[in-house]
């Protein structure tokens, strides 16, 4: 069961795929997986079922190394059979096959490195090996390559290869790729084998949303992209985004590192920098969960000579083995961060950080990290084919199985982290599994994941995905620990949409749980009025979105509620709306939230609860006005010296609208010259802080914790903003 990576604290997810499991009748076979050399039994061994080429399950083999699945009786089948220092073998089934007795070989591997014309590493660059008596005479399949990809230092490796002679070469087809051919015999290690080669790059031409329309009175952004030892960075992709702003522009640095971004409204601007091999980082930023310094953009002018640094960043190596001590292939690796967003904590896949996956030894590496504290997590897919065995639950640096007891490890830059190794324990886990119905009630064809449900309290980890329904509508997923689960099902009627969601909650204890029942609906549709006061010609989009306040009820892939509204000479329709929801403005930070209403019922600052049902709610009305307060000012230390870098959170005095993605609630960085300025604040009182330090961005973050603010309130400013008014305050620095 593979964790989903989940983009942004809102959990907004990419539509995942889907593996169709085969409706056929089936055949039960069992095996044995041993050691060739010997017939010793090979726990842990990992059997994999394809058909033709879609891989269907994978399992590992018990303590004696046998393991039972099922198989269609019709198809080409085949089982891949990997274990850490053993060749990977292909077996095809026969008809008749019941029993089988698998030996495997010990491999080979082929190791070097990558590095481009002028000595520095190549980074994700995509290399393959190739069978050369596969490639003279069959056509390939996916089951005959090997592939690999660089890490941050360049470094490739391809294990597990059975005995013979390979073609090693580039994956991309271009007309320059380097190759080799390597003869390997069982147990070798071949190398190193390196290559000199620039990758090909494409540079896709910067678009702007409706929203980014630059108007008269733009201004720029123009400097250079450069690495931390000062040298061009060419290609880099750079991008500027406000807060609450609907899009972004973008440009790619040239040869030089130089790029230039214009037609940009007057306001203050993060300035992103990104690249293969480099850290993702902000203009300014120095840690990964604080966000880096405004950009200042004035009316008809161009900021000119900004300097955005990329690093490479650290890294965190270790090993992954099984209870018994033996290396483990094939395990994903993650570097967690530990958050607060949308009034939960949560552990999610650190931004910018690709997850890893170990080698035919066990070993991994995770890199392009920011300075800051995570978490290393572990987790396989397979469950262990013994009925009634513990499992391999997802662990934590040190070998913790709940998050609470994780230990989290300090990165910094030019300091890689190792030896973090891991064990996975035999640990008591249950299969989840049921069947997804339509609102009809009939069977249906799904995507599936399973969140450890707010409800429980407990921080909320990565959603993960169960196997894939079939057209039956029946689904499994392994290897779950105790704890309160909602499980989601998304129902596709149309292509990249989803149609229809649906919930229900599970209890795992000791036992597998009863069977379950999903049942999606296209959920509710709002429908009414948009009075945008204030507006005047030329001016940009404003848009208003539904954001859960009880993520159980809120898909976390696909559209649902997280799709703005559309907008229609005045009316609005937000369709596919689920569970309790709020409402605010994107598009536009110096416009607020003046009212809501729904049924007559002013839920401005209340979740208005939409249910599961299908229905269509008319009649709303949502009032968006531009004469929101603004409040303006600059930082000073307890010496009275001014203060550059700084955070400053703004708050009601108003405790009942301490909640996730309140209006009353914002978070403001200091711009280029060390003044802060933040809008679209609603008529009122509010505390203002100014700290050194706090985690999280101007999207979520601890500065949105109860208790954090009731501990800054106490040292903070009293302000009142009234509308259309632009407040000034000069600000003592709060050291935290």
């Amino acid at each position: 069961m593979r964790s989903i990576p989940v983009a942004t604290a809102a959990f907004v997810l990419a539509l995942l795929p889907t593996v169709a499991r085969l409706q056929q009748t089936s055949t039960a076979i069992t095996g044995q997986v041993v050691a060739a050399e010997n017939a010793a039994a090979l726990p842990r061994a990992r059997v994999t079922l394809w058909v033709g080429s879609k891989q269907i399950t994978s399992i590992f083999a018990d303590d004696r190394g046998r393991f039972s699945m099922t198989v269609p009786e019709t198809g080409t089948s085949t089982l891949v059979v990997t274990k850490a220092g053993f060749a990977r073998l292909q077996r095809p089934l026969a008809p008749r096959d019941r029993e089988l007795r698998i030996g495997l070989n010990r491999s080979a591997s082929i190791w070097g490195r990558v590095t481009s014309p002028i000595g520095e590493p190549v980074v994700d660059a995509h290399f393959i090996a190739i069978p050369v008596n596969v490639r003279a005479t069959t056509a390939l399949t996916p089951l005959d390559v090997f592939e690999v990809a660089t890490n941050d230092l360049g470094e490739f490796r391809f294990g597990g290869l059975p005995e013979g002679r390979y073609q090693v070469m580039a994956g991309a087809p271009e007309n320059d790729r380097p190759s080799s051919t390597v003869d390997v015999r069982a147990g070798d290690e071949s190398g190193p084998i390196d290559f000199v080669y620039t990758p090909f790059e494409r540079r896709r031409r910067p678009v702007a949303s409706p929203a980014t329309r630059p108007p008269r009175v733009a201004g720029g952004i123009q400097g250079r992209v450069v690495s931390a030892a000062k040298r061009p960075v060419a290609g880099a992709r750079v991008r500027v985004t406000r807060p609450g702003y609907g899009g972004d522009t973008a440009t790619f640095a040239d040869a030089e590192g130089r790029f230039v971004l214009r037609g940009l409204p007057p306001g203050s601007y993060a300035l992103e920098g990104s690249k293969t091999g480099y850290v993702t980082v902000q203009y300014g930023q120095t840690q990964a969960a604080v966000p880096g310094l405004q950009l200042a953009v004035r009316a008809n002018a161009v900021l000119d000579d900004i300097v955005l640094t990329l690093p490479r960043g650290s890294a965190v190596t270790g090993t992954i083995a099984d209870e018994r001590g033996e290396p483990l292939e094939g395990v994903t690796v993650r570097a967690l961060q530990v958050r607060y967003a949308n009034g939960r904590t949560t552990a999610l896949q650190a931004p910018g950080v690709r997850e890893g996956l170990t080698d035919d030894r066990g070993r991994y590496r995770l890199f392009g990290l920011l300075p800051g504290a995570y978490l290393v997590a572990a987790s396989v897919d397979d469950a262990i084919s013994t009925a009634d065995a513990p499992g391999y639950a997802q662990i934590f640096h040190p070998g913790a199985t709940q998050v609470t007891d994780a230990v989290t490890i300090q990165t910094d830059l030019g300091r890689d982290v190792s030896g973090i190794d891991l064990v996975f324990p035999r640990v008591a886990t249950s299969r989840v599994a049921g069947i997804v119905r339509d609102a009809s009630g009939s069977p249906v064809s799904a995507s599936v994941l399973i969140v450890t449900s707010q409800r429980s309290g407990a921080i909320a980890l990565e959603p993960r995905q169960a196997v894939a329904t079939s057209g039956d509508g029946t689904f499994a997923v392994s290897n779950v620990p105790p704890g309160d689960y909602v499980v989601q099902a998304f129902a596709r009627r149309s292509r990249g949409s989803v149609a229809e969601f649906g919930v229900e909650f599970v209890t795992v204890g000791e036992r597998d749980p009863k069977p379950i029942v999903v049942r999606t609906t296209a959920g509710s549709t709002l429908q009414g009025r948009l009075i945008l006061e204030g507006l005047e010609s030329g001016e940009g989009l404003v848009a208003v979105s539904a954001m859960p306040a009880d993520f159980d009820y809120a898909p976390v892939m696909g559209g649902g509620p997280f799709g703005g509204s559309r907008v229609t000479k005045g009316t609005f329709t937000i369709p596919s709306l689920f569970g309790p929801t709020r409402f605010r403005v994107t598009g536009r930070p110096d416009w607020y939230l003046r009212s809501v209403l729904i049924n007559g019922m002013d839920v401005t600052d209340t979740p208005f609860d939409f249910g599961l049902a299908v229905q269509t709610v008319k009649g709303a009305e949502i009032v968006v006005s531009n004469a929101g307060g603004i409040l303006a000012g600059h930082v000073t230390d307890a010496k009275s010296a001014p203060v550059l870098d700084y955070a400053v959170v703004i708050f009601s005095t108003d405790r009942n609208k301490w909640f996730a993605n309140s209006r009353f609630l914002k978070l403001g960085r200091p711009s280029q010259d060390g003044g802060f300025e933040v809008m679209g604040l609603p008529p009122g009182e509010y505390w203002v802080a100014a700290v050194d330090s706090i985690e999280g961005n101007q999207s979520f973050g601890e500065w949105e914790k109860p208790e954090v603010l009731e501990g800054l309130s106490a040292r903070a400013t009293r302000v009142t903003l009234t509308e259309r008014k632009r407040s000034t305050v000069m600000l003592r620095l709060i050291r935290r």
